[in-house]
């Protein structure tokens, strides 16, 4: 991930005398003396000034620039100047802004062709690097005028040892693969900063308590102790530790970063407040609500980690998760912020201005890795720390919101937010994608019921944006925001024939039904095949495999209420076999995504060696993961904001999708449709349960006039 962007983000705000100041210290710092400016003030565009690097007197040009745009030409004509004026063959250029390779490469090509001059380039992530492991970083504060106080803001958590351990490791870390022994030197100097010198006696057992490790595990504290003596990192003075001066400097610079980041996220929370309540209430709001996003982004961490730690469902962690929010919820209310869909926005948008930080992916990715220490690595880590590979295989909760933006575009619902989410992060990674052929089938017969039973409803009924049949919810979020045609054409995006007798009937009891099933899973694995995602023939199970799958596919079953199509249930049963018996091989990691909970539980079994994640979680899981200075996303605090708005849709979307599974094509009769329609929006009103097991009974008795 990108450890460095605090830096960046502050480097790419300077104003242009400040980003002036900063060049020249650089330079005076890397040797470089005698600046002799050409041109008038500075004035965001930029002249050009001659140094020399002692004893040699080969002149350097040096230009600087803070705009966004027009670089390019700038640069080009100032390299021309300064080899018509001076004869300068060198160049150094810095920007303010992050400059991609690709497009330096070009224009510095170009002027090395055409006039000979050579030109470096130095941009915001280079300049950000450069000071930080010099062990520079206050000085860099000092020249961009941020205060150097290290007192921790009043509506900023008040982090733990663990925490400030997770905090310097992820701002700190050398290698994700050695992450333990990482952790456990940012706990030892974090301690020192705070307290300054230790006797190491006293040190152990603190950090051993701090990080909730057992006494056995002490030899990795002073192992850790030793490896940073070693390095100089740790000093010895009469019997007590201490930091060297350039790791003290270091982290207080961290501190002085972190409290820098800390307010303008305050800041921006409090901008966004105010577009709805006066400043000086905006104000106030704002501290309160930095206190739930401080308390949310802490527990993110964990519940990101505990989604993957076998035999736990993760429910408590994010249950705490989605309790900081609905306490953000309430201190809106207390504030009298809007209600409404104006409420919905707002809970989504704070979550995502908080996330969205770099402080704050510093923060959950610390977390994330202070939570494996004390886990059984997934293979999914192991794979990515370069110990194997993984693939991973998508069922059709999964596979089909992901085609469905990828042939049209996301609505903003978290079905589909996580969706593109884990396809993106993937993609990034190079991890390959499979969609095994039961799942494609499943996929085509969802198409077919869209098709079949939700034609009378789909534009009548806004509720169904949250159907369970993703291509139905999809269409209607694409409807509502008035960005796609009529049902019909919108079905032929994938494949669907525009022409021709085609037979909707059931394809488990239609010879029919079955050829129109089997001619759209072949356009949708054209389709998956053209993004990336290849179908896949799982292998024939071994009777014992198969035999285990059924156990604990049914165990579950008799866990969760609510029916379930038979086929389904034969459908995950074949793949949790399959995954058993695929399992076998250590060399390739294994994990399905999926949304479907029955599956989550099943893959908690402790004696399987093979994973499954929720496209949410997963997506975070390898955004932090990243090896590239990106920037990263991390949705499930987005998820969990999108969940607590329209439970009454999802609701009336529950009961259609039960009515439509159990009347089909009879819900086209005009009466039958407006007696559940009436029957859905009374159900709604009274609160009724979402068990579609409930809602039958129900349906049967309102239908018959009971």
């Amino acid at each position: 991930m990108a450890k460095l962007d605090m830096l960046v983000h502050l480097i790419e705000n300077t104003d242009s005398s400040t980003f002036r100041e900063l060049v020249l210290d650089y330079l005076s710092t890397h040797g470089y003396v005698t600046p002799r400016l050409t041109d008038g003030p500075y004035d965001g565009g930029q002249d050009f000034a001659i140094f020399q690097i002692p004893p040699r007197q080969t002149p350097v040009a040096v230009q600087t620039t803070v705009q966004k745009k027009g670089w390019e030409s700038k640069l080009k004509a100032d390299a021309a100047k300064a080899l018509a004026a001076f004869k300068i063959e060198h160049m150094l250029f810095f920007s303010s802004r992050r400059i991609e390779e690709t497009d330096f490469s070009l224009i510095a090509t170009d002027i090395l062709g055409r006039l000979g001059v050579h030109v470096t380039r130095f941009d915001s992530q280079s300049l950000a690097s450069a000071y930080f492991t010099e062990h520079r970083t206050t000085r860099l504060l000092e020249i961009l005028n941020i205060p150097g106080d290290t007192a921790r803001p009043e509506t900023a958590p008040q982090l733990s040892v663990k925490e400030e351990a997770a905090f310097s490791f992820a701002f700190f870390g050398r290698d994700p693969n050695s992450f333990r022994a990482a952790v456990v030197e940012g706990a030892l100097m974090s301690y020192l900063v705070r307290n300054g010198p230790t006797p190491r006696t006293d040190l152990i057992p603190f950090i051993r308590s701090g990080l909730g490790l057992t006494d056995s595990q002490d030899s990795l504290i002073h192992a850790a102790v030793d490896r940073l003596l070693q390095r100089g990192e740790l000093l010895l003075l009469q019997g007590s530790l201490l930091l060297s001066d350039d790791r003290q400097d270091d982290y207080r610079a961290l501190q002085i970063l972190r409290n820098e980041q800390w307010e303008a996220l305050s800041d921006q929370v409090v901008t966004f407040l105010a577009q709805e309540l006066e400043p000086a209430t905006a104000s106030v709001a704002g501290k309160a609500a930095m206190q739930d996003l401080g308390a949310l982004l802490l527990v993110t961490g964990p519940a990101t980690a505990d989604a993957m730690k076998k035999g736990s469902s993760s429910k408590d962690l994010w249950g705490e998760a989605r309790n900081r929010l609905l306490h953000l919820n309430a201190t809106l209310d207390a504030f009298s912020y809007p209600s409404g869909p104006a409420r919905d926005t707002a809970l989504r948008k704070l979550a995502s201005i908080a996330t969205s930080s770099p402080l704050a992916q510093l923060l959950i990715a610390g977390e994330l890795f202070v939570a494996l220490m004390a886990m059984e690595t997934p293979s999914l880590i192991r794979a990515l720390g370069g110990r194997g590979t993984v693939a991973v295989f998508f069922d059709s909760s999964v596979a089909i919101p992901i085609i469905c933006i990828r042939l049209f575009e996301r609505p903003d619902e978290r079905h589909f937010l996580a969706a593109d989410h884990v396809y993106r992060q993937l993609k990034s990674h190079e991890i390959p994608m499979r969609l095994p052929r039961a799942y494609l089938e499943e996929c085509a017969t969802h198409l077919m019921q869209a098709a079949r039973d939700y034609s009378s409803l789909v534009e009548r009924d806004n509720d169904l944006r949250y159907s369970r049949n993703a291509f139905v919810a999809h269409y209607s979020w694409l409807a509502r925001a008035g960005t796609v045609g009529d049902f019909r054409s919108y079905l032929r995006g994938y494949g669907f024939p525009s022409a021709g007798p085609v037979s909707l009937s059931n394809p488990l009891s239609s010879p029919d039904g079955a050829r129109t099933r089997d001619l759209l899973m072949d356009e949708l694995e054209r389709r998956f095949i053209m993004y990336g995602i290849q179908t896949y023939d799982l292998p024939k199970p071994k009777k014992q495999h198969l035999a285990r799958a059924e156990t604990e596919v049914q165990y579950v079953l008799s866990k969760i209420p609510g029916w379930r199509h038979p086929i389904l249930v034969t459908h995950d049963t074949g793949m949790v076999a399959s995954l058993i018996a695929l399992s076998a091989d250590p060399s390739e990691g294994r994990l399905l995504c999926t949304q479907d909970r029955r599956l989550l539980m099943v893959s908690q079994v402790k004696d399987f060696h093979w994973d499954a994640m929720r496209p949410d979680v997963l997506g975070d899981v390898l955004a932090l993961a990243s090896p590239t200075d990106s920037r990263i996303s991390v949705v499930t605090p987005i998820s969990i904001a999108m969940s607590l708005a329209d439970s009454e849709a999802e609701l009336g979307a529950a009961v259609l999708d039960t009515l439509v599974n159990m009347e089909g094509v009879r819900l086209h009769d005009a009466d039958l449709l407006a007696k559940a329609q009436e029957f859905k929006r009374a159900y709604v009103r009274r609160g009724g349960s979402g068990n579609s097991d409930l809602i039958r009974a129900e349906w049967m008795t309102w239908k018959n006039g009971g």
